[in-house]
């Protein structure tokens, strides 16, 4: 602290922004912090208090259903067609314990088998409608940066060229693009 007092902070991963949003109380004796608060960082770290927000703001996105026990599961085979996605609701746990994002499902019987397996290892999981998209060129986000003063500072759209693993992975090459205005309002 004593040599980089007053320099910003910026989180790369789930993990990191938990971790610092956790300890700026602490960090921000020290460092600008601009992770926000855990109070409000939760509610995007949680998966299924994300979608619950974007519903409440309009929000478009899949088809989900939160499952926490076998009867919500048959509920899920009933709603949504497959293949489905296993998401976890901490994506960031999940992969530190399996190494992928998420599981997809082809079947019933994958589900279940993928259900009971994230169950045992104690994740929380919604299940989501596969919506087919492009291997290349698939939009993956706008990133926002709010200055102290409460104002845009920085917007970044950017779309995938690569991605690990195929169709739903993460970015391993991308590009930045000219703003999207639908996705530029919705955000």
């Amino acid at each position: 602290a004593n040599r980089w007092q007053g320099s910003l902070i910026l989180e790369t991963t789930d993990a990191y922004a938990v971790a610092l949003s956790k300890a700026k109380p602490e960090l921000s004796e020290h460092y600008r912090v601009a992770t926000p608060d855990w109070t409000c960082l939760q509610q995007f770290i949680n998966k299924d208090q994300a979608y619950a927000l974007a519903d409440q703001c309009g929000v478009p996105h899949p088809v989900l259903v939160r499952a926490k026990c076998d009867d919500d599961l048959a509920e899920a085979i009933e709603r949504i067609p497959f293949p489905v996605m296993l998401k976890p609701v901490r994506s960031h746990e999940f992969v530190k314990e399996f190494g992928k994002k998420m599981f997809f499902a082809n079947n019933a019987e994958e589900l279940k088998k993928r259900f009971a397996q994230a169950q045992s290892a104690g994740h929380e999981v919604i299940l989501q409608e596969v919506i087919p998209g492009t291997e290349f060129r698939a939009l993956e986000r706008v990133q926002v940066y709010i200055n102290s003063h409460g104002d845009y500072a920085f917007k970044l759209f950017n779309v995938k060229l690569r991605q690990t693993p195929a169709n739903f992975g993460v970015m391993r090459v991308g590009q930045s693009v000219r703003p999207n205005a639908e996705i530029d309002e919705l955000a």
